[in-house]
């Protein structure tokens, strides 16, 4: 099985209320990253990662 295409998505979801986040970064909406893999075996995959919370780690979506 070998990987034929890959797909990338930038998304930002709104939350119904602002949260604290660690550090006590408010936040009313979650960047997210979706990827989706799809193989010649007609297999599919998808998963998702989340921008980190600034000052916890330098990942953000530009990096990811």
């Amino acid at each position: 099985m070998k990987i034929t295409k890959i797909e990338a998505h930038r998304v930002s979801i709104p939350t119904s209320v602002k949260y604290a986040e660690a550090g006590g970064t408010y936040t009313s909406f979650v960047r997210s990253l979706v990827v989706r893999v799809h193989t010649d075996g007609g297999v599919t995959g998808t998963g998702d990662v989340h921008e980190s919370v600034p000052g916890y780690t330098a990942e953000t979506l530009d990096t990811m």
